[in-house]
C-alpha cells in the first residue's frame, strides 16, 4: 500500500504541519506497513520533518529550507522565473534604442511575453508528465484538510489550478483522491470556482471542516452533498507532560496567558495590506497585555509560523516599557518550529488568546480555554461549536475594554469550560476515526 499526504504545507506553518502529522499518524495506525509519501509546496522541508519520500505539488525548485526563512504562500506564488530575453546576444544599447520605437518596442514586448509564456507552459507540461509517472504506484492521495479552496493567496493559478491538475492526474493513473475536512474561502474569481468545480468532479471522497465551507462550495460552486467533519488537527496524538517530568518550560506560580498573534494586514506577509488596520490590531493587543501584566498575569507569546514573530515584536514594542523592565523578551516568546515543541508548550500554559485558527484548535486539543481575536468566521465557528461562543471578539472592530471584560469571564470559568472542551475533544476524535475508516475503505 502506498498513500500520499497532499497539501499546501511545508512553509513552517504548524497548523498545516499538525494536520499532516495527524494524517500520517492515522495512516500508520490503519496500515502499519504502508509506504507514506508527502506532496507539498516545499518537499525538502517535508522530507526532513517526516523522514518520507516527497514530491512538489507545483513546478518549483527544490532547495534545502533555511531555518530562519520566513516564507508565505504569497511568496511561493511570486517565485517566477526571470523573463526570457528575445535578444540576449544584442548589445544592450541597441536593444534599448529598438524598444523606443513605438511599433518595434511593442512587438518586442509582445514577442518576449509570448516566448516566456510558452517556456513556462513547456516546463509545466514536463512537470505534469513527471507527476503522472510519480502517481502511477500510489493507491490513495489524501488532500489533508486546511484551507484548500481559496484564491486570495496566489489567485486562480495558485490553489484552484493546483487542485485541478492533481485531480485529473489521479484520474488518469487510477489513483483514488480524497478531499478530507477541507476549508473553503475566500474564493471569488469565476475561473477559480470553475477550476475547483472541475477538480471535484474527479474526487472519490469529499468532506468539509465546517458547515460554512460546505455551503460556500455546494451553493455557489458544485452541488455535491459532502459530509462535515472536524478539522483533522483534532485527531493529532501527542504526549502530555506529567507531573514532575522534565520540561524546558519554567514553572510559574502565576496564571500564564499565552498569546498567539497573527500578521493580519501586515505588508510583510498578508495578501491584503492595510497598515492602519494592522497598527490598530497591534496597538490594542499591546494595551490588553498591559492590563494583564498589571493584574499579575504572566504574559507569554507563541508562534505557529515564523511570520507571527514579527507581530510579537511589534506588540512588545507597544507595551509600556516600565512594565517590561524586569522581563527578558526572549523568555516570554516561544518560537516554535516543530509540532511536538508547540504542543509541549501549550501543555504548560493556563489560558490562550489566539488569532490564528490552529493557534485556537491546537490549544483546545491541549485542553486549554481559548479566547479568540477573530479575523475569519472559521475560528469563531470552532469556538461556537465547542460552546465557547462567548469568548471571542472580531479583530477589525473590537476595543480593549470589551476584550478584557470578556476575558475576565473566561478566566473566572476556566475549570467548567475545560470540561466542555475535553468532552468535545473526545467527540471530535470519534468522528474523525469514522472519517478515516470511510477514506481507507476506498483502498481496502
Amino acid at each position: 500500500m502506498k498513500i500520499g499526504v497532499f497539501g499546501h504545507y511545508g512553509n513552517q506553518n504548524l497548523g498545516d504541519e499538525a494536520i499532516t502529522t495527524a494524517t500520517i499518524q492515522n495512516i500508520q495506525r490503519h496500515f502499519p506497513d504502508a509506504e507514506i509519501v508527502g506532496l507539498s509546496v516545499k518537499p525538502d522541508d517535508t522530507a526532513e520533518r517526516y523522514g518520507i519520500d516527497t514530491y512538489p505539488i507545483r513546478n518549483i525548485k527544490r532547495s534545502v529550507p533555511d531555518s530562519n526563512e520566513q516564507q508565505s504562500e504569497q511568496d511561493l506564488e511570486q517565485q517566477k522565473s526571470t523573463p526570457v530575453s528575445i535578444n540576449s546576444g544584442a548589445p544592450s544599447g541597441l536593444k534599448h534604442q529598438l524598444k523606443r520605437l513605438p511599433v518595434v518596442g511593442q512587438a518586442i514586448s509582445v514577442i518576449g511575453r509570448t516566448l516566456d509564456l510558452m517556456r513556462k507552459w513547456r516546463q509545466e507540461f514536463g512537470f505534469l508528465a513527471s507527476s503522472k509517472r510519480y502517481l502511477k504506484d500510489i493507491d490513495l492521495i489524501i488532500v489533508a484538510g486546511s484551507n484548500q479552496f481559496l484564491d486570495n493567496f496566489g489567485g486562480t493559478w495558485g490553489f484552484p489550478y493546483t487542485l485541478l491538475k492533481w485531480s485529473i492526474l489521479c484520474k488518469l493513473t487510477n489513483t483514488r483522491i480524497a478531499f478530507t475536512s477541507i476549508g473553503a474561502g475566500p474564493l471569488e474569481a469565476p475561473l477559480s470556482k470553475f477550476l475547483v468545480r472541475v477538480a471535484l468532479l474527479f474526487a472519490d471522497y469529499l468532506s468539509y471542516r465546517d458547515v460554512a465551507s460546505k455551503k460556500l462550495v455546494e451553493n455557489t460552486i458544485f452541488p455535491i452533498d459532502g459530509k462535515v467533519y472536524p478539522d483533522l488537527a483534532h485527531s493529532l496524538s501527542f504526549v502530555k507532560e506529567v507531573a514532575n517530568s522534565p520540561s524546558d518550560v519554567a514553572p510559574s506560580d502565576k496564571t500564564i496567558v499565552a498569546i498567539n498573534p497573527m500578521p493580519i494586514y501586515d505588508s510583510r506577509y498578508w495578501c491584503e495590506h492595510d497598515d492602519g488596520r494592522y497598527k490598530a490590531y497591534v496597538g490594542k493587543m499591546s494595551k490588553f497585555c498591559e492590563l494583564l501584566i498589571e493584574e499579575g498575569y504572566q504574559v507569554q507569546f507563541f508562534s505557529t509560523q515564523p511570520t507571527d514573530e514579527n507581530v510579537i515584536t511589534d506588540i512588545l514594542d507597544g507595551i509600556d516599557q516600565h512594565l517590561l523592565s524586569d522581563i527578558d523578551r526572549s523568555s516570554v516568546t516561544q518560537c516554535n518550529r516543530q509540532v511536538d515543541q508547540l504542543m509541549t508548550y501549550l501543555d504548560s500554559v493556563d489560558i490562550v488568546v489566539a488569532t490564528r485558527l490552529h493557534g485556537t484548535i491546537l490549544s483546545l486539543l491541549a485542553e486549554k480555554p481559548v479566547f479568540g481575536v477573530i479575523y475569519h468566521r472559521k475560528s469563531s465557528d470552532v469556538l461556537t461549536d465547542m460552546e465557547q461562543g462567548e469568548y471571542f471578539v472580531p479583530l477589525d472592530n473590537f476595543d480593549t475594554k470589551t476584550l478584557k471584560s470578556k476575558f475576565d469571564i473566561l478566566a473566572a470559568n476556566v475549570e467548567s469550560e475545560k470540561k466542555k472542551i475535553i468532552q468535545y475533544g473526545q467527540e471530535y476524535r470519534q468522528k474523525l476515526d469514522k472519517q478515516y475508516n470511510e477514506i481507507f475503505d476506498l483502498i481496502r
